[in-house]
């Protein structure tokens, strides 16, 4: 006669999890965690990113401006970056060409200390390449969430990207 609500029935030994088995399964479950932490992008890693893909847009920039034997400037406003070059009526936007388009700040990133006017939507044009290849010298930085950018134009024409102090 059974004595409990589950019987007398005994428990095999194959029944149930046995420690080991639990172990191995966080061991596995961690690992596959830790990767993920890994390989997921972190902010600083995407600004950083960004910051390298503007240094290489002011490059072309320069290049370009030696090729075309124009006047290439860089206009920068709190909302993104964009190039323009020197027409016979005055500057203008690149037609057709996706390198030199405007381009807006990637989210988080800004840029700190660039010109001096109050309208926050205004454009300024910040460095103008000329067509022999120098520029004039510049210092623009670019903050993001945890850490911040220098980049840096000297006569020459020539990108430094460091990271801010």
């Amino acid at each position: 006669m059974p004595i409990s609500a589950t019987g007398s029935r005994r428990w095999s030994a194959s029944a149930g999890v046995s420690l080991v088995e639990v172990l191995v399964a966080l061991l596995i479950a961690s690992m596959v965690a830790g990767a993920a932490m890994l390989i997921a992008p972190s902010p600083t890693r995407t600004q950083h990113q960004a910051v390298r893909q503007f240094a290489a847009r002011l490059g072309a920039a320069s290049d370009e401006s030696i090729l075309i034997n124009r006047k290439i400037a860089l206009s920068i406003s709190s909302e993104g970056y964009g190039f323009e070059r020197l027409e016979t009526g005055g500057w203008a936007a690149f037609p057709g060409s996706d390198v030199f388009t405007f381009r807006p700040w990637p989210d988080g990133l800004t840029p700190r200390d660039v010109g001096a006017s109050d309208d926050a939507t205004a454009t300024e044009r910040v460095v103008i390449f000329d067509p022999v290849g120098g520029a004039n010298p510049a210092r623009l930085e670019l903050v993001g969430a945890n850490a911040g950018w220098v980049v840096q134009i000297d006569s020459a024409g020539v990108i430094h990207v460091d990271p801010a102090k």
